[in-house]
Order: structure tokens, then C-alpha cells, then sequence
């Protein structure tokens, strides 16, 4: 239990006004959010992850995807909804006439769920994903044996496929390479016993 300002230390004080100030500059963002329809929107949000991002992550990304985070998050990327409010243009998803939010552009958009563009989209994430996968097979197999003493297992394997990939300009997602990692390695694992070619030890993976 904290000290009471009678009894607390100069420096118990100043962590206590510290403290105060920040608690009323947090209470104050909140206040003013709520009050804003348009990027006080997720504080409306519900059921969603939340992810911190650390500064050298911030330092690290590119330009444009650190762009479409600020402003996806605040829903104020160009879409036909927001267009509307701001320069008065149709709201109307061209696909299927709903009104296209940002959730409904990346989500939410029946026609191109039954078209397969979602499917598609995704599918662009995995075959990067393979690519890298049986590229880094195929010169870990051409090898002599001697020459990667050090990928013995599936985790090393796809850790060092994940950056082969995300250093050909295509950055790979952490939740979808954690998704995908186990699965790589228990197909890994089969095909290698199968061919008996580069053999690993199966084990957890976790990127």
C-alpha cells in the first residue's frame, strides 16, 4: 500500500505527483476521445488483441506500413466511407453496395468472400512463405552434409526461412508465421522422412 503524503519520502512524493499527473492526462485522452466519432473509435473496439509495439520496432518499420497502422487504427484511411464525410463521394462498396468501411474492405465484404479475394489475399502471404521454405530446402539438400551442422531442427530451419523471407522485401507477419511454423515443421519433418533427405527432429516451434 502506498504511503500517505504525510509520511512519504521526497522521492515517494514526486513518484505519487508523477503518478497523479499522468492518471488525470490518461483520464483527460480518454474524455476526449470518447467525444471524437471518427478516431475515438477503438475505444469502441471489443474482442481484439492488443499489441504493443516498442520503439525500435517503430524505428524499424518502413514508412508506409507505419502509415497504414497510425491511420488504420484511427479509421481515417481514404475508404468510400470516409471519403464521403470528407469530400461528400459515394459510400457504396463497388462490390456490394454496402457501405465500405475499413472492416468491411478487409473483412467484412460477402462478395469478396464468395469471390475468393480473401482467400486469395492470404494466399499471397503463403506462397512467399513456401517459396522461401523450398528454397532454403533445396540448398540445404544440394549441400554436403557438413556444410549446415547447425539446422538440425525444425526451429532453426524456419527461423532462418523467416528471415530469408522477410529480407526479400516482403515482411512477414509475426502472428502469421507463428500460425504457420508448426505446421511447416511437422510437413517438413514428413517429407524428410519420406525422401530421407536432410533429417530433423521434430520438436515444438516457436517463433
Amino acid at each position: 500500500m502506498p504511503p500517505t503524503w504525510g509520511k512519504a519520502s521526497p522521492a515517494e512524493r514526486r513518484c505519487m505527483v508523477v503518478e497523479e499527473i499522468r492518471r488525470q492526462e490518461e483520464a483527460a485522452r480518454y474524455a476526449r476521445a470518447v467525444s471524437q466519432p471518427q478516431q475515438g473509435r477503438w475505444m469502441r473496439w471489443n474482442g481484439t488483441a492488443k499489441k504493443k509495439i516498442s520503439w525500435s520496432e517503430l524505428w524499424s518499420m518502413e514508412s508506409n506500413r507505419l502509415s497504414f497502422i497510425i491511420k488504420a487504427t484511427y479509421d481515417i484511411l481514404p475508404t468510400p466511407a470516409n471519403l464521403h464525410l470528407w469530400l461528400g463521394e459515394d459510400p457504396a462498396c463497388p462490390l456490394c453496395s454496402a457501405p465500405a468501411g475499413l472492416k468491411h474492405i478487409l473483412v467484412g465484404c460477402k462478395t469478396s468472400l464468395s469471390q475468393g479475394r480473401y482467400t486469395w489475399r492470404h494466399n499471397q502471404v503463403l506462397r512467399c512463405l513456401a517459396s522461401a521454405i523450398e528454397e532454403k530446402r533445396t540448398a540445404t539438400n544440394a549441400a554436403p552434409p557438413n556444410v549446415y551442422p547447425e539446422v538440425q531442427t525444425p526451429t532453426a530451419f524456419i527461423r532462418e526461412v523467416m528471415q530469408c523471407a522477410n529480407h526479400n522485401d516482403f515482411k512477414i507477419p509475426k502472428c502469421v508465421g507463428s500460425a504457420v511454423s508448426s505446421l511447416c515443421a511437422m510437413v517438413i519433418v514428413q517429407q524428410q522422412r519420406q525422401t530421407g533427405e536432410c533429417s530433423f527432429r521434430s520438436q515444438a516451434v516457436d517463433l
